[in-house]
């Protein structure tokens, strides 16, 4: 069903027939709840479309009749956003300076793989980062041959650089370069692991930042 039918439009979304109603013009600018509204879905969605690879594999046991990228959105939405009062004294706030990603509660990645135990990520004098993480006894969601994967979110510019399989758990730590460009931006550290094998996921863990 793709064509008008009466009052409401037919069409086919992830293989599914959906009925939504004619579309209506809104009268007049945006009030403040929907530009909020609007501002939000745009950070939520300018961080999960950057990492748009692994959210697909990250959530795909997840998203049942919808795209991962849906899953992963409706399972952030809620946690995703510091806000603060738009007045603070007598000076009132942009929705840019208010509304912030609220970035260690974000997942790009939801699964039964262990993650990083005890994970942590330093910032080396030399322009590289150390991601380490401690040993703990394999089990089918421990594995040694595990896959570790990184995700570096530039906030100052709200842009990621990932990889997908760095090292194995077993080695423990990895370092990555950091470009010069980026040495004095606000950088985030996510890590996470996923099995080759059974192409099961664990959950992305936050590791910290540059702040």
């Amino acid at each position: 069903m793709v064509n008008t039918t009466g009052a409401v439009i037919g069409k086919i979304v992830n293989g599914q027939c959906v009925l939504t109603g004619l579309r209506e013009d809104t009268p007049g600018p945006a009030t403040k709840d929907q530009a909020e509204q609007r501002y939000k879905f745009k950070l939520l969605e300018g961080f999960l479309v950057n990492l748009d690879g692994l959210v697909a594999s990250g959530f795909k046991k997840k998203r049942k009749h919808q795209t991962s990228l849906n899953a992963a959105f409706h399972y952030n939405y809620d946690k995703a956003f510091h806000i603060i009062p738009s007045i603070v004294g007598a000076v009132e706030l942009s929705l840019k300076e208010r509304v912030k990603l609220n970035l260690p509660a974000l997942l790009y990645s939801y699964g039964p793989v262990n993650g990083p135990n005890c994970g942590t990520a330093v910032r080396n004098n030399d322009q590289t980062c150390t991601f380490s993480w401690l040993a703990y006894p394999q089990s089918k969601n421990n594995l040694h041959t595990d896959k570790a994967g990184y995700v570096i979110w530039n906030a100052t510019t709200g842009t990621a650089e990932f990889e997908t399989d760095i090292a194995p758990r077993s080695a423990l730590s990895f370092n990555v370069e950091i470009s010069s460009k980026a040495m004095n931006e606000e950088l985030h550290f996510y890590m996470h692991f996923y099995n080759s094998d059974t192409k099961a996921v664990s959950h992305s863990v936050y590791l910290g930042s540059t702040l």
